[in-house]
Parts: C-alpha cells; sequence; structure tokens
C-alpha cells in the first residue's frame, strides 16, 4: 500500500474512523466517558485525522491547492465531515450490530456466532 492509498483510506475509506476508535480503546480517559460523549470525541479524533489526511494530500501533490478562502473552507469542511461519516459507518458495523431489539422494543445482545473473526 502507497502513500496515495493510505491517504484515501483515512480519508474516504472509513479509516479515521478505524483509528479513531482504536485510539479511544486505548486511551483510559475516553474508555471511562458514556456512549455518547465517547462517540463524539470518536467523531473529533476522526474528523482531525480527515483533515490531516487532506492536509498531507495536498503536501504531497495529490490534489489541487485551493484557490479561494471559501474554496479553502469548504474543503477543510467536506475533508471532516467525509472523515466522521467514515467514523459512524465504522461505530455502527463494529458495535451497533451487536445489538438487536425484542419484541418491547427493549435493545439485547445478539447470539455470538460460532465463529467470529477479528
Amino acid at each position: 500500500m502507497d502513500m496515495e492509498q493510505i491517504i484515501a483510506w483515512i480519508l474516504q475509506g472509513g479509516g479515521a474512523g478505524v483509528i479513531a476508535y482504536w485510539i479511544i480503546e486505548r486511551w483510559a480517559w475516553a474508555v471511562a466517558l458514556d456512549p455518547e460523549p465517547r462517540q463524539w470525541v470518536a467523531w473529533g479524533i476522526s474528523g482531525a485525522l480527515g483533515v490531516g489526511a487532506w492536509g498531507l494530500s495536498l503536501w504531497f501533490g495529490l490534489q489541487a491547492i485551493p484557490a479561494t478562502p471559501q474554496a479553502w473552507v469548504e474543503a477543510l469542511l467536506f475533508a471532516a465531515a467525509l472523515a466522521i461519516m467514515g467514523a459512524k459507518a465504522v461505530h455502527t458495523r463494529k458495535q451497533l450490530s451487536l445489538y438487536t431489539r425484542n419484541g418491547n422494543g427493549e435493545r439485547i445482545e445478539k447470539a455470538p456466532p460460532l465463529y467470529r473473526p477479528h
């Protein structure tokens, strides 16, 4: 995997979310948070990683440099939003897929499969 593919994975492929949740799982302060604030922290980390990956893509000449201040703001917000959406997709796939609802609408854990790949 070359640098361009790594940057694309972080920015567009959910990599920012994977890295953000990896950081959070190893950060005692974040682990101690309730689920909603922890998710906001993950989104913040993901957005920062997305903006950083976008900055690297500019540095390496993989994308054109925005021409106006408005284009800079739009590009930064787009990079952050794209990374946060990837984080949300990672969270949905990894955590929320472990639960379902019973007939009363209560959230319950799904029965674990016989084999769950890591």
